[in-house]
C-alpha cells in the first residue's frame, strides 16, 4: 500500500472534523444563503450536502440520508482515532433524526416514518429513509441506548408496512400530507412506474436480524431475487432510478454500490451462490470504470464511458467498499486497486493551509465546469467525506 496507515488515519481525522465543523447545521438562521429547502422540524445538527469554493455557497439535499451517513462516519472516526467528540458528533446527528421523524401513534399511516425529503420538497424519498436510517441502529450499538435502536426499527416498521408493495419493489416517493404514495410514471427508465427495488445497507435483513420479524427477511430476500433477474449491463442495474436506461444510457457511480454490496449479505444469510456472484460482478464493473490516477465518474454510459468534468470522489469509497468485502473473503485481491484509489482521495482532500476554512479537510467530489475563468472551482459534498472515512476504517482493519 503506497500510503503509510497513519497517512490514511490522519484522512479521516481531518474529513470527520470537517464533517463536524463546516459541514455540520448548527445555527439555521445564521447560514447566510443557505437555502433550507425542505419543510423539517428541526436543521440543527443536520449535515450540509456540499459546497462550490467560487461562490463560497452551501447547499443541502436528502439531509435524512446524508446526515444519516455522517452519523455512521463519525463513529467510524471514534473507532480509528479513539476521540470521543466523534461520538458527541454522532449523538447530534442522531438527534436531528430523532426531531424529523414523525412520532404519532395515533396515525398508524405516519407513525415512524421518516422526513426523508430528497428530489422534491412534498415528498418523502423510499431510498433516503431507508439508508439514512442505519445510522441509529450503529448509535445504539456505539452508546448501548435503547432509544435509538427503537426508533431505527419504529422507521424500518414504517417502510416495511407501507412502502413496500410487493414482489420486490417499493414505492418511492410519499406525499405525508395526504398519506398516499406518488403513482406517476418516470421518465427515460426500463420500465414503467413509480416503484424500484431497494436494499441499501441490507437494512431490511438487519431488522429481521434484531426482531426475528421473518416479513423483513422475506422482503429483504424478495428484493435481492428482483434485482437478480433486472440486472443490466452485468454487475449494475440501469433500468431503475438514480439510471437512466433510454439510449446508450447513464449509470450512476454509486449504483452498483447500493445494489451490489447488499448481495454478500444476502449470500451469508441464504447461502446461494447466485447472490455471492452478483456481488462479484459488483466489484468487476468498479474494475473497468477505476481511472489510471484511481479515479472515478459520477455517471457514464452502460460501456463505463463518462465525462471530463464529471468525476466523483465518493465512488472511490464505496468502490472500495466492495472490494474490501471481496479481499476480506479471499474471493479477489484488490489491493492494488483499493491503494490507487486511496492516492485520489489524498489528493481530493484539501489542506489545513487552504485560504477558505469552509474547505479545510474537506474532499472535492468534481471539478466545477470550465466557465471562461481561470478557477471554475470544486464542488465539496459530505458524501465523498463519509465514504471516504467507511472505506478508510475498513482499509485499515485488512490484514
Amino acid at each position: 500500500m503506497g500510503i503509510e496507515k497513519n497517512e490514511m488515519r490522519e484522512i479521516v481525522r481531518r474529513a470527520a472534523d470537517w464533517l463536524a465543523g463546516p459541514a455540520t447545521i448548527r445555527d439555521p438562521q445564521a447560514e447566510s444563503g443557505l437555502v433550507l429547502r425542505y419543510p423539517l422540524r428541526e436543521w440543527r445538527y443536520g449535515i450540509k450536502s456540499s459546497y462550490l469554493t467560487k461562490p463560497r455557497t452551501w447547499g443541502v439535499t436528502g439531509s435524512i440520508w446524508h446526515t444519516g451517513m455522517a452519523i455512521r462516519a463519525f463513529l467510524a472516526a471514534r473507532r480509528v482515532t479513539g476521540d470521543n467528540k466523534y461520538l458527541e458528533a454522532a449523538r447530534k446527528a442522531g438527534g436531528f433524526l430523532l426531531a424529523n421523524q414523525n412520532i404519532c401513534p395515533e396515525d398508524p399511516g405516519l407513525h415512524g416514518s421518516l422526513m426523508a425529503y430528497e428530489d422534491v420538497n412534498d415528498h418523502y424519498q423510499t431510498s433516503t429513509a431507508m439508508e439514512g436510517s442505519l445510522g441509529l441502529l450503529e448509535l445504539a450499538g456505539a452508546t448501548g441506548e435503547a432509544a435509538w435502536r427503537e426508533r431505527f426499527l419504529l422507521a424500518v416498521s414504517w417502510l416495511a408496512t407501507h412502502a413496500y408493495a410487493g414482489d420486490g419493489l417499493f414505492h418511492d416517493r410519499f406525499e405525508p400530507n395526504s398519506r398516499r404514495f406518488w403513482t406517476g410514471n418516470f421518465p427515460n427508465l426500463g420500465y414503467g412506474g413509480s416503484q424500484r427495488p431497494l436494499v441499501d445497507n441490507a437494512v431490511m435483513l438487519r431488522a429481521w436480524k434484531e426482531t426475528g420479524e421473518t416479513r423483513y427477511r422475506e422482503i429483504f430476500r424478495e428484493t435481492i431475487e428482483r434485482l437478480l433477474r433486472d440486472e443490466d449491463p452485468p454487475g449494475n442495474w440501469i433500468t431503475y432510478l438514480p439510471c437512466r436506461a433510454s439510449g446508450e444510457g447513464e449509470v450512476h457511480g454509486r449504483q452498483a454500490f447500493w445494489w451490489g454490496l447488499p448481495m454478500f449479505a444476502a449470500y451469508d444469510e441464504f447461502g446461494d451462490k447466485r447472490y455471492l456472484e452478483a456481488g462479484l460482478r459488483a466489484a468487476a464493473w468498479y474494475e473497468k470504470l477505476q481511472l489510471r490516477d484511481g479515479g472515478f465518474y459520477y455517471y457514464t454510459n452502460r460501456y463505463g464511458h463518462g465525462f471530463a468534468f464529471n468525476l466523483c470522489t465518493s465512488v472511490c469509497g464505496a468502490s472500495g467498499l466492495l472490494w474490501l468485502e471481496a479481499t476480506r473473503r479471499g474471493l479477489k485481491d484488490y489491493r492494488p486497486r483499493l491503494a490507487r484509489s486511496v492516492e485520489f482521495i489524498k489528493k481530493a482532500q484539501f489542506s489545513d493551509e487552504a485560504a477558505d476554512p469552509n474547505i479545510r479537510g474537506g474532499l472535492f467530489e468534481r471539478p466545477s465546469e470550465p466557465d471562461g475563468t481561470e478557477a471554475p472551482g470544486f464542488r465539496l459534498r459530505d458524501i465523498a467525506a463519509t465514504f471516504t472515512i467507511l472505506a478508510l476504517e475498513e482499509l485499515l482493519a485488512l490484514d
